[in-house]
């Protein structure tokens, strides 16, 4: 016996519809923790040593499907004037128009665009960073590394936080956007090593 068309479509719909009770995939928000973020890089000094430096203000969101284990749409916004090495006189300059550019370009941008995954907590996130009026395609290699609610704050905030934590490395090379502050002294290299320690809260719906 044929079943007719619409009594076919009718099965398929009930195959592909979840069950009553069974879970759904869903992507959370997630904002950064201030407390919990190290937005840090490292360069090359005159092949002696690397400088080692921070962004002491900066700000981002994302949206994480945990069982799929998939970060989605994030943005990361650093603040340029919040550049932080150590030194006066350097950070002043890191400041100026031939690095950051901060007077001018106060903002620091990554917009992801895709994630890859690579393994159960690990994956390549591929976006776009605006720097120096400048954008340019960035990937960092980034860790899930524990995401639950954080047992440090169960005795002093009720619900105790939802938290994701991650580390992110990525390399940049800051010609490419203009940077052309040591040009020609060579005493700081142009490749520039990115490494991002966060913790972001889960948002309520």
């Amino acid at each position: 016996m044929r079943i007719p068309v619409y009594a076919r479509a009718a099965l398929l719909m009930l195959v592909l519809l979840p069950w009553p009770g069974t879970a759904v995939a869903e992507a959370r928000t997630y904002e950064f923790d201030p407390d919990h973020l190290f937005v840090t890089f490292r360069v090359e000094h005159a092949g002696y040593a690397h400088i080692i430096g921070r962004f002491m203000r900066a700000r981002g969101r994302f949206m994480y499907d945990e069982e799929n284990r998939s970060l989605e749409s994030g943005t990361v916004t650093l603040f340029a004037h919040s550049v932080f090495t150590g030194h006066y006189q350097r950070d002043k300059l890191l400041r100026g128009p031939g690095f950051l550019n901060a007077s001018e370009y106060p903002r620091i941008v990554f917009e992801t665009s895709r994630f890859q995954r690579t393994g159960s907590r690990t994956g390549r996130l591929l976006g776009q960073l605006e720097m120096l009026g400048e954008t340019r395609a960035v990937t960092l290699d980034v860790t899930i590394n524990r995401v639950g609610p954080n047992p440090a704050a169960a005795g002093m905030l009720r619900p105790a936080p939802y938290v994701l934590g991650a580390s992110a490395r990525g390399t940049i090379v800051r010609s490419r956007w203009g940077m052309q502050g040591d040009a020609r002294g060579g005493l700081l290299a142009d490749e520039v090593e990115l490494i991002i320690e966060l913790e972001a809260h889960r948002q309520a719906e």
